[in-house]
């Protein structure tokens, strides 16, 4: 799965961070999009600091000869309607997100991230968000 993030990122950052998730415990789960027997994308989601019921989607993933084809599509929209918390939070590209289930944060919501660009699926509400240490 690192060969797939740092591909999709060209750079080692985003896949450190899933490292240090699965390192602290807060991987709720991934998931993957599998093609031929290889892994060709993925979405990760961790438990927030606080709201401590709420996950991050950090990072969604997709190897770039197999982007443009609806993978990343996928799996945004499986993790916003994911059960495995109450809400679930991506900082990303409005225009991208908001077609998958993702709403803008609502007002009142607090991050320590740009919140024009706080996502939002599942029960929104206006909190402090605190994302887990790994995230520096």
């Amino acid at each position: 799965m690192r060969a797939v993030i740092e591909a999709a990122f060209d750079r080692a950052r985003e896949a450190e961070l899933i490292d240090r998730l699965y390192a602290d415990g807060l991987v709720l789960c991934t998931l993957v999009a599998v093609e031929d027997g290889r892994i060709i994308g993925q979405a990760t989601l961790s438990r927030m600091a606080r709201p401590s019921n709420w996950a991050c989607l950090a990072p969604l993933s997709v190897r770039p000869e197999a982007q443009g084809r609806g993978i990343g599509d996928r799996l945004a929209k499986a993790a916003a309607t994911s059960e495995h918390a109450e809400a679930v939070v991506v900082l990303g590209d409005p225009g991208f997100y908001t077609r998958h289930g993702f709403l803008p944060a609502p007002r009142g919501l607090t991050s320590p991230y740009p919140v024009t660009h706080t996502l939002v699926a599942g029960r929104a509400a206006a909190v402090a968000l605190d994302y887990p240490a790994a995230f520096g």
